[in-house]
């Protein structure tokens, strides 16, 4: 009996300590990160997406679920400058979409604000972008597409 309490404890321990939630996630973050595994691509004409030598790179979710960061296969410009990773603030996030702020952001909406972009996956492997002050089905000419699944 005694050594069943103890397991019993132990395990309760493991599940209600913090290490443990990070891991899993937290409690009700909708998003799964799944949706965003793999090697990407964006494109915006009608050239082969995931051609050999194009841009691709990785999303990756903190285990808190409030930061995104994006790691690029190469440098690539940024405003002005150039960089192979950048991150950004998760806001919000529904099952298909979220809501962030990337560090160091210049651009700023025609209110003044800077802007936050909504992230949809629109379809297994397929990702669109927008501005959250634009209206509500208008997206950008970009398309993400994953290259690879992990």
């Amino acid at each position: 009996m005694r050594t069943l309490l103890c397991r019993l404890l132990a395990a309760t321990l493991l599940t209600a300590s913090p290490l443990s939630r990070a891991a899993l996630g937290p409690a009700g973050f909708p998003f799964d990160p799944a949706q965003l595994a793999g090697v990407w691509t964006e494109n915006a004409s009608n050239e082969i997406a995931c051609a050999p030598g194009k841009l691709q790179f990785r999303f990756r979710l903190d285990t808190t679920r409030q930061r995104l960061e994006i790691r690029a296969d190469r440098p690539q410009k940024l405003g002005d400058r150039e960089a192979d990773r950048y991150s950004a603030q998760i806001l919000s996030a529904t099952p298909n979409t979220l809501i962030i702020r990337y560090d160091n952001e210049q651009r700023v909406t025609m209110a003044g604000k800077t802007v936050e972009w909504e992230l949809s996956v629109v379809a297994p492997g397929i990702y669109r972008w927008r501005a959250t002050d634009w209206p509500r089905h208008e997206v950008n000419t970009v398309v993400g597409i994953r290259c690879q699944a992990d």
